[in-house]
């Protein structure tokens, strides 16, 4: 049985372009993988929160001498870690917030980079063990951060995203995004009619 987290994040609700896109694709998931679980995280409504000075502390302490304290502290980060190496796929709607992911999606990557499970450094430097998994990122973009743009050097969202993923193993990322949301609002529907299409072909080659 294959399992996706769809991870949503934007505070715009119901009318956030990242938000319809990521329910397409939940949706054409669904129907490749009727028998597949989906793992929902609504980190805009439901925050994993940051990361606590008790769960750094406790993370540090061998595992036989950690307190019911500290297991109950740590418990968030290993939950987001189960979820995510039960997972064949992982969904990630991100619109950008000054320039790169919102809070919550930088505090949801706070909790599965652990190290030993998530990763470790050895004599050859850092080994990701988060492998043989498929990325899709969804964001939109109030203004226009393609290549060609001025203001591509200003996208930290996308290539942080795909940074740290990598860090962690997972190197087959997909992206798709809206540009332009706010000063190009007639070539939104275009884009987004395009991306539907986009999402639908990634779906069916999983």
């Amino acid at each position: 049985m294959k399992t996706l987290i769809h991870l949503d994040s934007s505070l715009r609700g119901e009318e956030s372009n990242s938000r319809i896109l990521s329910s397409a694709f939940a949706k054409s998931w669904q129907s490749k993988f009727p028998d597949g679980k989906i793992i929902y995280r609504d980190l805009a409504k439901n925050p994993i929160g940051h990361l606590t000075s008790e769960a750094v502390q406790a993370s540090y302490k061998p595992v036989e001498q950690r307190t019911p304290a500290d297991i109950a502290a740590l418990k968030p980060l290993h939950d987001a870690v189960d979820e995510l190496m039960s997972a064949d796929h992982i969904l990630i709607a991100a619109p950008m917030y000054n320039f790169t992911v919102p809070s919550s999606i930088k505090a949801w990557v706070d909790h599965i980079v652990v190290d030993g499970r998530t990763f470790s450094f050895g004599a050859n430097g850092p080994e990701g063990y988060v492998k043989g998994k498929k990325v899709f990122i969804i964001s939109s973009h109030g203004g226009s951060y393609t290549p060609d743009s001025p203001w591509a050097a200003m996208n930290m969202l996308t290539p942080w995203l795909r940074n740290i993923l990598g860090f962690l193993g997972m190197t087959d990322v997909e992206s798709i995004s809206i540009e332009g949301a706010d000063f190009a609002k007639d070539q939104v529907a275009q884009q987004m009619n395009a991306s539907r299409e986009k999402i639908t072909q990634l779906v069916a080659e999983l």
